[in-house]
């Protein structure tokens, strides 16, 4: 696949959810194209450089989101895009995180 495009509906529960689809696109360095105001993709899409958030819904948005994918799309990019997958989405650094955070709240007691 040369890119990936998902489009989730905003709302309230989704401000704070996380896409399992955007980890595994991620981690076959597949640059996309999603919509902002899910929980941090958005954020993770800009601070990792792994794609376009199409911020409106109209013809002209989409046609620009993928003008600006189309441009940067490169095996270079591919591989910075999966190392991007490992730092935001790996298991090994989720559980080393959340460990930190109980043994701080644990001392805190």
């Amino acid at each position: 696949s040369d890119a990936s495009v998902f489009f989730i509906k905003p709302s309230f529960s989704k401000q704070a959810s996380s896409p399992t689809k955007q980890g595994e696109i991620m981690s076959m360095g597949i640059p996309l194209i999603c919509n902002s105001g899910i929980g941090d993709t958005d954020l993770i899409v800009k601070e990792a450089n792994s794609g376009v958030v199409c911020n409106s819904i109209s013809d002209a948005s989409y046609d620009e989101s993928i003008l600006l994918l189309t441009q940067t799309i490169s095996i270079e990019k591919r591989n910075q895009i999966r190392q991007s997958a490992n730092k935001y989405f790996s298991l090994k650094e989720g559980i080393a995180s959340f460990n930190d955070l109980y043994n701080l709240l644990l001392v805190q007691e």
